[in-house]
């Protein structure tokens, strides 16, 4: 994710690519979701492992709505 992140802010203008630098920035977009994607089942499992048993279930929730809204 960091990758296309870092990719994004050396993406030239329009006034230099044109169309191209339009097409490479939805490009890295897309590329930053699917990477999001990965990254949550992940995230998931360590939220899971760290918090008590009581609480476990709705923290777990909470990360998959909260990376849907775009929150921490």
């Amino acid at each position: 994710m960091a990758v296309t992140t870092t990719g994004i802010g050396f993406i030239p203008s329009y006034a230099t690519l044109g169309l191209w630098a339009t097409v490479l920035l939805v490009l890295c977009r897309c590329l930053q979701g699917l990477a999001a994607g990965g990254e949550l089942g992940g995230a998931n499992a360590v939220r899971r492992m760290r918090v008590c048993l009581r609480h476990g279930r709705w923290d777990a929730g909470r990360t998959q709505v909260c990376g849907g809204l775009g929150v921490s």
